[in-house]
């Protein structure tokens, strides 16, 4: 079964608004992931945008969507590689090693010396 969006959110998703949101959080963190570092990009691939993600702290779903505080605030951002939003999504991607899920499903990284680390 293929994973349908909601209307309202494929709306937001192709907003002006959204794409000027993005492209300006990705810039500022250099588009490099937020979780694992990475900060390859094949130039082959276009857009940039289908090899990193800006991930929504807080889920964006129908009923909070129109929330700018939500849906447009960069302290709900994290630029995320797709590995790593694959992941964080829980779309069943292994995480890559040294990652883990904190209680909240958001993926963490593990220190060297085996105890956690908040990466965001």
């Amino acid at each position: 079964m293929q994973y349908e969006r909601n209307p309202i959110l494929t709306r937001f998703y192709n907003s002006k608004a959204w794409r000027k949101a993005r492209d300006a959080y990705a810039a500022s963190r250099g588009y490099i992931c937020e979780i694992c570092g990475n900060k390859y990009a094949d130039p082959a691939i276009k857009p940039f945008m289908k090899q990193f993600h800006v991930h929504h702290k807080i889920e964006l779903t129908a009923e909070n969507v129109g929330d700018p505080d939500i849906s447009l605030n960069e302290e709900n951002f994290m630029l995320l590689c797709l590995h790593c939003h694959n992941a964080a999504r829980k779309q069943g991607e292994v995480l890559a090693p040294g990652l883990e899920f904190d209680e909240n499903g958001m993926v963490r990284k593990i220190n060297g010396s085996g105890k956690e680390g908040n990466s965001a």
